[in-house]
């Protein structure tokens, strides 16, 4: 498999080096969730629809095309990250 080509220590250093990276936006995702449903309520707003990140996307940049690029993005490295998983087995 892949690991195999790159080796235990290249498929350790890429899993744990990139954990914090991972680690780090899903907190601020999170946080900026966070943010628009205090600011909707600040401001007396109805909640805005939050519970994906595309949905984020959208409502910060008040955009349809910035969520639809954040769906692609996460969805496209999601299903990468499993196409990996199946590349190994």
């Amino acid at each position: 498999g892949v690991a195999a080509q790159l080796g235990s220590l290249f498929s350790c250093v890429f899993i744990v080096g990139l954990f914090p990276v991972s680690l780090f936006v899903s907190v601020l995702m999170a946080r900026t969730r966070t943010l628009v449903v205090k600011t909707a309520e600040l401001q007396q707003r109805g909640l805005p629809n939050v519970e994906t990140m595309g949905e984020v996307a959208s409502n910060i940049f008040r955009a349809q095309r910035a969520g639809s690029w954040v769906y692609i993005m996460v969805y496209g490295y999601t299903l990468l990250g499993n196409a990996s998983y199946l590349l190994v087995l």
